[in-house]
């Protein structure tokens, strides 16, 4: 099976006053929201684009989850999105791109994209 993971984390570096240093911070629970629902609508349009150009309407199975991940030391909220399918993502590319413009508009200074095969172990 082919797998594509988008892995999103919530913090946010909080704006500083006056000689502090800046920490980072969960952003408020809308945003929060908001920022998964986008990265899900993405991997949702790379996976309708996939299907669309290479003709296949082989299944793409998703499963999400949330939990608390470590980025740069600093433990956050994370949530992840995952499609499994026999077929590769052949958006790629475009998704990666997608995903680095996404970024930016929720504060973040990247977000995760793992692809690669899954295999069942008997």
């Amino acid at each position: 099976m082919y797998v594509t993971t988008i892995t999103i984390g919530r913090n946010v570096t909080s704006t500083p006053g006056i000689n502090e240093d800046p920490v980072q911070v969960p952003m408020p629970d809308e945003r929060w929201s908001a920022f998964k629902v986008a990265a899900a609508a993405l991997l949702t349009e790379a996976v309708i684009k996939t299907q669309k150009a290479d003709g296949v309407v082989a299944p793409f199975y998703y499963e999400q989850h949330s939990g608390i991940g470590v980025w740069d030391g600093v433990e956050e909220e994370s949530f992840k999105i995952t499609t499994l399918s026999d077929q590769p993502m052949t958006y790629r590319a475009w998704l990666r791109d997608e995903l680095g413009d996404l970024a930016p508009q929720f504060d973040q200074l990247a977000i995760a994209l793992t692809v690669g095969e899954s295999e069942l172990c008997y």
